[in-house]
């Protein structure tokens, strides 16, 4: 469902699994024994914790461009930021959502 990404130590979801509503909609085979249909649940959580934990979003339309998400600072990789990059996420994050007239 993962694959190694281009730098060391990273990695990106398969495009089979690159949108929540893709991870969102892995289920076991029907008929599946109940110790399955558990892990397969928890596997799907997990993914999605991890597709969820993200400061910055690509654009759709430029894929250079970045943007915030929403509640960012909730995430745990926020919070392996030193100070000062949490700070600048941070007023990117409310200048993004609270203060520009136009937020997409």
């Amino acid at each position: 469902m993962v694959e190694d990404a281009a730098a060391p130590g990273s990695y990106t979801f398969r495009p089979r699994y690159a949108t929540e509503k893709a991870i969102a909609d892995i289920a076991p085979r029907e008929g599946s024994p109940d110790w399955l249909v558990r892990e397969v649940a928890a596997t799907r959580a997990g993914l999605l914790a991890l597709r969820q934990n993200v400061c910055l979003l690509t654009d759709d339309v430029d894929p250079d461009a970045f943007y915030p998400r929403f509640s960012l600072m909730s995430s745990s990789s926020y919070q392996e930021l030193d100070p000062s990059q949490r700070a600048v996420l941070q007023q990117m994050h409310e200048e993004y959502f609270f203060r520009s007239p136009n937020p997409t």
